[in-house]
């Protein structure tokens, strides 16, 4: 019986939260575009705020296991949108970034979309000011 993309989008989770990066990108359409527009420009050489096909989502997928320990995705809510294959998930992170040794504990709301059974955009959105202190920067008010 063939998945349904809930289900799908459920691998993803499992398989992002894991770092089992090949098994993530083989979930991924061909013009597969992700999506990260609070992505400081500070960092958007390593994380861009956008990427679009295979060639780019799969250079920032392999990438993962060299920024940061396994993800540890935990509090997952994914609800249907009008679309059918369409979704919106809240979910949270838990990890370490490797350069820093620092904990990265962030908190997600993401839409997902398929077509023809694979996932064709991701747009994420998170906290930047969890990302950079988990960098080692540091923002100062005023």
């Amino acid at each position: 019986m063939a998945k349904s993309d809930l289900e799908r989008l459920r691998d993803y989770f499992d398989a992002t939260s894991k770092l089992e990066v090949e098994k993530a990108k083989s979930l991924f359409h061909e013009d597969i575009v992700i999506e990260a527009p609070f992505t400081p420009k500070l960092i958007s050489a390593a994380v861009p705020k956008r990427m679009e096909g295979q060639q780019a989502a799969f250079a920032m997928y392999d990438s993962l296991p060299k920024m940061v320990t396994p993800l540890n995705f935990s509090n997952i809510q994914i609800y249907p949108l009008q679309e059918p294959e369409e979704f919106l998930a809240t979910y949270q992170s838990s990890a370490t970034m490797l350069a820093t040794s620092l904990p990265y504990k962030q908190s997600y709301i993401s839409r997902f979309r398929f077509k023809d059974e694979k996932i064709i955009l991701i747009a994420e959105y998170y906290d930047a000011i969890t990302l950079l202190t988990a960098l080692g920067g540091s923002v100062k008010l005023g």
